[in-house]
């Protein structure tokens, strides 16, 4: 059993878009993977992160939509939150955050972007940030 104070990395937007339009039914870990659109393992390893599921006499999985779409608001909220100060990024090498070096602001698809280096590996670091006013 892995350590359950271990939560889940990361769902994929696609799980926690899909996740609240899950019925109040019983899926299979291979149903419910097509429903998310991952696959039917990562559904299996979740179960020993604490995913709501039961066994029948026969030993299948099932997972209840309803509890599924709960436990990833769950896992979600106790994820810490990263506050950006201004003029900061969050690195993706490094996994933290990062004062952004030789930023430029650009405009891509409507919104502003804050695009420069990560000071410690030197990757490319963004950021979107909010439109100024005057604009």
């Amino acid at each position: 059993m892995v350590d359950s104070a271990s939560p889940v990395r990361k769902f994929s937007h696609h799980v926690i878009v899909a996740s609240p339009r899950l019925m109040d039914m019983w899926y299979t870990p291979v149903e419910l993977a097509e429903e998310l659109q991952i696959p039917p393992r990562t559904v299996r390893e979740w179960t020993h992160y604490d995913l709501p599921h039961q066994k029948d006499a026969m030993g299948r999985l099932w997972i209840n939509g309803i509890q599924f779409a709960a436990w990833v608001d769950q896992v979600r909220a106790a994820r810490p939150k990263i506050n950006l100060r201004e003029g900061e990024g969050y690195c993706l090498k490094c996994k933290c955050a990062v004062e952004i070096q030789e930023a430029q602001k650009t405009l891509r698809d409507k919104m502003n972007v804050l695009t420069g280096q990560c000071p410690r590996c030197g990757s490319v670091v963004n950021r979107v940030v909010a439109r100024d006013q005057s604009e």
